[in-house]
C-alpha cells in the first residue's frame, strides 16, 4: 500500500508522505514488534525501510524505483518529494534538521540499526553508518539540535547485545530480566514459543532455532548457551539486584 501524509475524518490528504513519515513509522513498528512479539509489525517496518533505501549497493535493485538512485544518497522518499514543494523549489527530501521530532534521516537510521540486529543483514548497518558519517560533522557541534542523530550514532558505536526470552509466562523471572534491559545498541524481546518461528519464517535470522523455552543472549550475533535461571541471566548482563 501507499503511506499517506495525513487524514481527517476519513479524508486523505493529497500531500505525499515525507521521509520522516517512513522513518518514524518504521521505527515505531519495530518497537511494537519487540514489545508484542507480533512479526507483522516488523515485516511492514522492513518494507518501509527497503522502499526508502536508494543506494543500489545497499539494497536489491528490485526494490529501487526508476530514477531514484542519486549519487551519495542513502534514503529518499518513495515516489519522490511532494510535487507542489518541488515546483516551488523548496523541497528538502533529505533535510537533516531535527525539531520536535527526528528527521527522516535519523529515524530511518534508527530503524536500519534495529533491522540489522534482528536480521544480520549488513546492508542495513551500512546504510545507517553512511548516514551517521555524513551527519556527524553537523551534529556533534549542535547536540541539542540533533539528539536523535546522536542517539543513533551511540547505538551504532556500542557493543551489540541481543536478548530473546521464549516463555509461555510473560511474567516469568526471565521475562522480567529481559524487560529491564535498556541499553543503547541492544535489543530485548519476550516471545511465546510460537512467535520465534514466525519471525524466522519471515527472514529475521536472530530468531532461528529459538523454540525451546529459555533466554537466548547473544553479543554481536555470537550466542551463549541458553539460560534457564534468571539470576544467572542477570549476572551475564552485568545487572545486580
Amino acid at each position: 500500500g501507499t503511506l499517506v501524509r495525513t487524514s481527517l475524518a476519513g479524508r486523505i490528504s493529497e500531500a505525499r508522505a515525507t521521509l520522516e513519515d517512513y522513518g518514524m513509522l518504521a521505527s515505531g513498528l519495530l518497537d511494537l514488534a519487540a514489545a508484542t512479539g507480533e512479526v507483522r509489525y516488523a515485516v511492514v517496518a522492513r518494507s518501509l525501510v527497503d522502499q526508502s533505501l536508494v543506494d543500489r549497493s545497499l539494497v536489491d535493485r528490485s526494490l529501487v524505483g526508476q530514477g531514484r538512485a542519486i549519487e551519495g544518497q542513502t534514503f529518499a522518499v518513495p515516489g519522490g518529494a511532494d510535487p507542489v514543494l518541488l515546483s516551488l523549489g523548496i523541497a528538502l527530501e533529505n533535510d537533516p534538521s531535527e525539531g520536535a521530532y527526528p528527521s527522516g534521516l535519523s529515524s530511518l537510521t534508527r530503524a536500519c540499526t534495529t533491522l540489522y540486529l534482528i536480521t544480520g543483514h549488513l546492508r542495513y548497518r551500512q546504510a545507517a553508518e553512511r548516514v551517521i558519517h555524513q551527519l556527524m560533522p553537523v551534529a556533534v557541534p549542535r547536540p541539542v539540535s540533533f539528539g536523535a542523530t546522536l542517539a543513533a550514532a551511540s547505538a551504532l558505536a556500542q557493543p551489540i547485545e541481543q536478548l530473546v526470552v521464549v516463555t509461555d509466562d510473560p511474567h516469568s523471572p526471565l521475562a522480567a530480566v529481559a524487560r529491564s534491559l535498556f541499553r543503547s545498541g541492544a535489543i530485548s524481546t519476550v516471545l511465546t514459543p510460537a512467535q520465534p518461528v514466525a519471525f524466522a519464517d519471515a527472514g529475521f535470522e536472530l530468531f532461528e532455532g529459538r523454540q525451546k523455552e529459555a533466554a537466548y543472549l547473544c553479543r554481536s550475533f555470537v550466542c551463549r548457551m541458553p539460560f534457564d535461571d534468571a539470576t544467572e541471566l542477570a549476572e551475564a548482563l552485568g545487572q545486580r539486584g
